[in-house]
């Protein structure tokens, strides 16, 4: 990393670009997502938010799949013995 531009990053000369924060972030072993919102890539109110990562059923193993298969018609059968509409989604 040029300290010339570290430098100019601490005088708000200019702003590195995303992947270069995070890069000097784990570097530095802090956390890339506090180091984005210090250089204004994202708002602290937007950290704050839960962030939920959705797999593609091909990327799971069988016995996630099943996992899951599972969940889904428990809480299907608990929706209908409710009377509660079952959602597809």
């Amino acid at each position: 990393m040029d300290p010339a531009s570290v430098s100019r990053w601490k005088l708000g000369k200019n702003t590195p670009s995303a992947d270069r924060v995070i890069a000097v972030a784990r570097h530095f072993g802090r956390n890339p997502v506090e180091a984005l919102v210090v250089a204004r890539y994202l708002e602290p109110r937007e950290v704050d938010a839960s962030i939920e990562l959705a797999a593609s059923a091909a990327a799971l193993t069988d016995d996630e799949l099943i996992t899951a298969v599972r969940r889904r018609l428990e809480l299907a059968r608990g929706m209908v013995a409710s009377g509660s509409p079952v959602s597809h989604d």
